[in-house]
């Protein structure tokens, strides 16, 4: 059972909750070759720092700021169209995205709520590693792949394949 939470910081502009269960059975199936299954059922939502969200198309009443959309500007035709203020005091303009306001697909995915995932897996694992803590010789890959949509909101295939390829370096000496 796992709870995951992650921040805005500077480096991603939205936050994310994640309350899951992941169980897994493992087993060898030779000396070299093992499997493990699993099954994972996850929710998660994300959020959004609300000066990431000001977009507004509503130039109406001057009460509330009006910061439009490009796809509003171009709607109307272009900036000289806008009502005031379309521009703030340096005359840049308020522009939705020149602000740092989120993308659209994030503020999409805000509006969709928590996102429920199912998902069955398997890894099979090819290891011939002298030493598993500390290899100079041998050979370690990795298969996984992830099905979701056994029940849940999201459906997708997941494969990764991870190779590692461990030998003993010894330099040439000459005279």
């Amino acid at each position: 059972m796992f709870y995951r939470e992650q921040l805005p910081n500077s480096y991603i502009s939205y936050g994310t909750k994640t309350l899951g269960f992941s169980p897994r059975l493992g087993f060898a199936l030779r000396e070299d070759l093992s499997l493990q299954l699993r099954y994972s059922i996850y929710q998660q939502q994300i959020s959004l720092p609300g000066y990431l969200a000001n977009c507004n198309n509503n130039p109406g009443n001057g009460l509330l700021a009006f910061n439009p959309s490009p796809a509003f500007v171009n709607s109307v035709g272009g900036a000289a169209f806008l009502p005031a203020p379309a521009t703030d005091a340096s005359g840049v303009g308020l522009w939705c995205y020149s602000d740092g306001e989120a993308s659209l697909p994030v503020r999409k995915e805000l509006q969709s709520g928590q996102a429920l995932t199912s998902a069955l897996g398997y890894s099979l694992n090819y290891n011939t590693l002298d030493n598993n803590k500390n290899p100079t010789d041998g050979l370690l890959v990795d298969f996984k792949q992830d099905f979701a949509g056994v029940g849940g909101d999201v459906t997708y295939l997941k494969s990764a394949v991870d190779a590692k390829y461990y030998t003993r370096w010894l330099p040439i000496l000459s005279d």
